[in-house]
């Protein structure tokens, strides 16, 4: 699942920015997206935001920008001597083994942390920051800023598996 959602993702990233360039758009602000799962586990990636056109300056050195930063963001990253570099993905997703009945029964008399889930669930979350990280450092970027996680079940079907997503700036 997680490479699925990484490619929907990645070409939803290419089209925006295609647009952008045959538009010619500097760039595009308040960037948000949607990850939406339809039959045959087909994958809907909608990428939503703001086109902006500049004063002759890009960001981005001549290649339209993308950014989750609000309109107000951005002019104060721009004023402190930084620009996009581009949005950054990270997906992990993790599963887990479900109780059985005897465990569940024998857990509702005590409240008791399920250790395992917690330590699947902390891991795929530092896996999905780890790849935002790493994608950042491929775009030679000095950070990441305004960092969004997502975390949501994979689906209805498969209620002990869930995804994490990480998108900044």
């Amino acid at each position: 699942w997680g490479r699925a959602i990484a490619a929907a993702i990645d070409n939803a990233r290419s089209g925006i920015l295609e647009e952008l360039h045959s538009r010619r758009a500097d760039g595009v602000v308040a960037m948000r997206f949607e990850l939406e799962r339809e039959h045959a586990s087909l994958l809907t990636c909608t990428m939503l935001g703001t086109a902006v056109q500049g004063s002759g300056r890009r960001p981005g050195a001549g290649h339209p920008f993308a950014t989750t930063l609000s309109a107000r963001d951005f002019h104060l990253l721009v004023r402190a001597g930084y620009h996009p570099v581009g949005i950054v993905i990270g997906v992990s997703v993790v599963g887990f083994a479900a109780r059985s009945a005897a465990q569940s029964l024998g857990l509702s008399r005590e409240n008791v942390e399920l250790s395992d889930q917690t330590t699947a669930l902390y891991s795929a979350r530092e896996q999905a920051m780890e790849m935002m990280e790493r994608e950042a450092a491929e775009l030679h970027a000095d950070g990441v800023v305004e960092v969004q996680l997502q975390e949501r079940p994979v689906n209805a079907l498969l209620i002990h598996a869930v995804e994490f997503i990480a998108v900044g700036t």
